[in-house]
């Protein structure tokens, strides 16, 4: 129940971003679509990068697709 735009960072990408990752912004794109969602929230997801919140999920792919690669970028 987090607010719209706000996903959980798996794992690999909390140690990718260091300490300071809660509260950062990301670009998250599948093919040519990118989106930004910010990161508030941590997910056990061993063999996850991120869990997008549901909005930011559609607006790369039908949410029945259920997962994807993305690839994720931050300033």
């Amino acid at each position: 129940a987090s607010p719209i735009g706000v996903s959980a960072a798996g794992p690999a990408l909390r140690t990718a971003l260091g300490p300071g990752w809660r509260g950062r912004q990301v670009s998250v794109c599948a093919g040519q679509r990118c989106v930004s969602t910010i990161l508030g929230d941590w997910c056990q997801c061993p063999r996850r990068a991120i869990d997008l919140d549901a909005p930011v999920f559609a607006a790369l792919a039908p949410l029945s697709q259920g997962l994807m690669e993305v690839t994720i970028e931050w300033p």
